[in-house]
């Protein structure tokens, strides 16, 4: 968790050290995981979003309603690129 917090993670091998970016991998297909579908018609979620608290897919109008609050009004969604 401590990785996805930073977004970034240095890795040493002998003499080499890199820095990786660290961004959760959006899947297809996924049902939302606050309704479960029952208020989008059971359709994939469009939005993912990565902030720690969340974690979480989510239909438009699930997003909507949870991410209205002011406490969630920095939470950007991810969206799966074709």
């Amino acid at each position: 968790m401590k990785a996805i917090a930073d977004r970034y993670v240095q890795l040493s091998h002998g003499e080499v050290e890199k820095t990786v970016e660290i961004k959760p991998y959006v899947l297809d297909d996924q049902p939302c995981d606050e309704c479960g579908g029952e208020r989008c018609a059971h359709r994939p979620a469009p939005f993912f979003c990565p902030h720690l608290s969340c974690l979480q897919y989510y239909c438009e109008k699930c997003w909507e309603s949870i991410h209205a609050s002011r406490a969630r009004e920095d939470h950007k969604p991810l969206v799966k690129e074709a």
